[in-house]
């Protein structure tokens, strides 16, 4: 019996249900770098232990776990990331209003990335969630 076709778009729309809200620890870079590393440090441990208590080939955890490890890797990469994007718009924030002459002119912005900006509650996040933070010639 074939199965039947999968609706791609109610898939789409679905994800957006899946997603919770931001911690309590997001609003400061440094509580969210923590929250976010520890949280990954703790999948670690936990994934370690609950491999322990079964009676599992050597060689399969080896592999299994050097993935685990690596994907964390990953993670602990974008979270430190995301720390330092956090931090350079908490500067941009608090300085901006010292800027008196021209430099925010030079930042070019799309139409298309504008609109997806417009609930950044700050210039801060804005400027560097935006395409600015990923050019460095800008």
């Amino acid at each position: 019996m074939p199965r039947p076709p999968i609706d791609l778009h109610r898939k789409v729309r679905e994800i957006l249900a899946h997603v919770d809200p931001l911690p309590a620890e997001a609003g400061a870079p440094l509580a969210h770098y923590n929250r976010s590393s520890t949280d990954l440090w703790n999948l670690l441990l936990y994934v370690e232990r609950a491999f322990s208590q079964l009676p599992l080939q050597p060689a399969a955890v080896r592999r299994h776990m050097a993935r685990l490890h690596g994907m964390i890797l990953v993670n602990l990469v974008e979270t430190f990331e995301r720390y330092l994007k956090e931090v350079a718009a908490a500067c941009v924030d608090h300085l901006a209003r010292y800027v008196l002459d021209d430099r925010f002119n030079a930042f070019k912005v799309q139409g298309s990335a504008l609109a997806a900006h417009f609930d950044a509650d700050t210039l801060g996040r804005s400027l560097c969630e935006s395409a600015t933070w990923l050019d460095c010639d800008e």
